[in-house]
């Protein structure tokens, strides 16, 4: 299915920019939209159950308590990744359409907060690092140690909101801005999606 924004022939109740990507320059229809957001859920759940468990390892080599407030980013991307993955996998009837349009907002809204919240963090990360830099003693390589923990820090924190940012990217107009008709198709089999 490929729906371009200037298409004729579409049907009344159709919003031509719900099925569009990048402003309809690339061929993706929705089932392949929400196939890459399937992607990008897996991709959600696995690399925080890695940053996880690195911080597990980290905290018994260095002898001290694990807390798990250090990888709140982390849990919710699991949740919201949960969300999604539940959307997808479970046959839903039509009644059901509240709940699966539920759990898809949930997903989309816990990714956006993500992406928000590290971008934040990501700041902070930078300021901090200025200060290290310009306040910093040059004695025993502080500086040196200053940036390398910032640019492993950047790193994984990239990696942490680079799904959830995608997700939002994708699947926002289907969540909030009025094309909740293609969550239809996709979550329910008895029903398609628009071919053109």
């Amino acid at each position: 299915m490929t729906i371009f924004p200037d298409s004729s022939g579409i049907p009344e109740h159709w919003e031509p920019a719900c099925g569009a990507i990048f402003d309809g320059k690339y061929e993706v229809d929705i089932e392949d939209q929400f196939s890459i957001l399937l992607i990008l859920a897996y991709v959600q759940l696995s690399v925080p159950v890695l940053t996880l468990i690195s911080s597990c390892i980290q905290a018994r080599m260095e002898g001290s308590k694990y807390s798990l407030s250090s990888n709140i980013l982390g849990l919710a991307s699991i949740a919201g990744a949960s969300c999604f993955l539940s959307f997808y996998y479970i046959d839903w009837e039509e009644s059901d359409e509240q709940l699966y349009a539920r759990l898809f907002k949930s997903h989309i809204g816990i990714s956006l907060g993500i992406a928000c919240a590290g971008g934040l963090i990501l700041v902070l990360f930078v300021l901090y690092l200025l200060s290290q830099l310009i306040c910093q003693k040059c004695e025993l390589g502080n500086r040196a140690k200053s940036l390398v923990s910032f640019i492993c820090a950047t790193t994984v924190l990239c990696l942490l909101i680079a799904a959830p940012v995608g997700s939002v990217i994708l699947g926002y107009k289907y969540a909030f801005k009025g094309c909740e008709s293609a969550l239809d198709c996709i979550a329910v089999d008895a029903k398609s999606c628009l071919k053109i």
